[in-house]
């Protein structure tokens, strides 16, 4: 059967002050067997108000069994901190695909600090089955430089036996 459809978050502010936010979660249900996982979710999360700021705890749009992972966006007008953000493809279920990551891109005046990112695509599971994607990864600082902790994207092996291609990074 298949998984359940993650929801989105958007959260915006373009008026005055700063967003602060904890963990964020938009991750899709796990289907059963060959079933499709459900539809990726995303964050969004934009504060375009003068000077303003942006505080986040950890970001999750990973996929269940069978599940894409979805796109996470950051934006600031002031300065950026978050922890870390999780993308990836799910477990692929014996006998299908692997499952895509989602992008992420971070973007902002000044970047204070951002926690590991790991958007990597799944491998396949069995003969002649593709591995996913990984997810592509931006980050932009406007006024400044910024350290950032590991950042993986890769793509997902292809299945143990048969014909297929791994994803792509």
């Amino acid at each position: 059967g298949a998984g359940g459809n993650a929801g989105s978050i958007t959260v915006s502010n373009t008026t005055a002050g700063a967003v602060s936010l904890g963990a964020l979660t938009a991750s899709t249900g796990a289907a059963v067997g060959t079933g499709a996982g459900g539809a990726a979710g995303s964050i969004s999360v934009s504060n375009t108000a003068s000077g303003g700021n942006v505080s986040a705890g950890a970001l999750t749009t990973t996929g269940a069994a069978n599940g894409h992972g979805g796109a996470v966006t950051l934006e600031a007008s002031g300065a950026l901190s978050v922890g870390a953000i999780a993308t990836g493809g799910g477990t692929a279920q014996v006998g299908t695909a692997g499952r895509n990551a989602g992008s992420v891109t971070v973007s902002a005046s000044t970047i204070t600090s951002v926690g590991a990112i790991t958007a990597s695509g799944s491998a396949g599971n069995g003969a002649d089955q593709t591995g996913g994607h990984g997810g592509a990864v931006s980050l932009t600082a406007s006024s400044g430089s910024f350290t950032a902790q590991a950042i993986t994207s890769s793509g997902g092996n292809a299945g143990a036996s048969g014909v297929a291609t791994g994803g792509n990074a």
